[in-house]
């Protein structure tokens, strides 16, 4: 913990030396949701798919590899899975950022692993707009993810049961291809790109223009983008 704290304390400092900090940059500081947002934008592209069951799939889903055995979701073999695997509970499996891939005799090893959301992978990572294309695209796959159509249906009093799952899309990233893709109605997919795009608009003006910025936030404008958080 004391060397967590130095390393914040260094960065700071950094930032502060380079004009990219402000009083009121630490006030999520206590928030792991948000923390983790910021760890799996940082650590981008180093992403790896958790299956339901077995190992992790990393670089396009080319190679397999295991958590480092120090990672808190190492398992030393579950149900005879083999060193490493592990359960999911995420239906269908989850994403997961990580720090450093490594080769371990035969095993690839995957170290400083977070959990990468999903609403956190389409609004804050990668450069460029989402890609969308149609289900029948074969090219891969999408994960299907209903929390980020819920809690737009939730914002705009929407019953989920009205969307409409005919115009389903899938979207993903530019530089993963179609390897990390999600499933979702057509309008939720461009109402994130709008929201993607005027988050990139609020940090490039807070690296351009700190004093407007901080108007953007006394306006609330950026206060009401922070409670949108998914």
């Amino acid at each position: 913990m004391q060397n967590l704290r130095q390393t914040s304390a260094k960065l700071r400092s950094e930032l502060r030396r380079r004009s990219l900090w402000f009083d009121g940059a630490n006030r999520h500081g206590n928030d792991p949701s948000l923390v983790l947002a910021a760890v799996c934008a940082g650590l981008f592209p180093n992403l790896a798919f958790r299956p339901k069951r077995g190992k992790l799939k990393v670089n396009y889903g080319q190679l397999e590899a295991v958590p480092h055995p120090s990672s808190a979701i190492f398992d030393t073999d579950p149900e005879g899975a083999g060193p490493g695997a592990f359960d999911s509970t995420a239906a269908g499996g989850s994403w997961l950022c990580f720090n450093e891939l490594s080769q371990v005799e035969e095993h690839y090893s995957l170290s400083g692993v977070s959990p990468a959301r999903s609403s956190v992978l389409l609004l804050l990572c990668g450069e460029g707009p989402l890609r969308e294309a149609d289900l029948g695209d074969p090219e891969a796959s999408p994960v299907s993810d209903a929390a980020i159509s819920q809690w737009w249906s939730a914002q705009l009093g929407e019953a989920v049961e009205e969307i409409d799952r005919d115009e389903d899309v899938k979207v993903s990233l530019t530089e993963l291809g179609t390897w990390v893709a999600f499933r979702m109605p057509l309008q939720t997919a461009r109402r994130l790109q709008g929201l993607r795009e005027m988050l990139r608009l609020v940090f490039r003006l807070f690296c351009s223009d700190e004093q407007r910025f901080h108007q953007l936030v006394a306006e609330g404008v950026a206060s009401e983008m922070d409670e949108m958080k998914v």
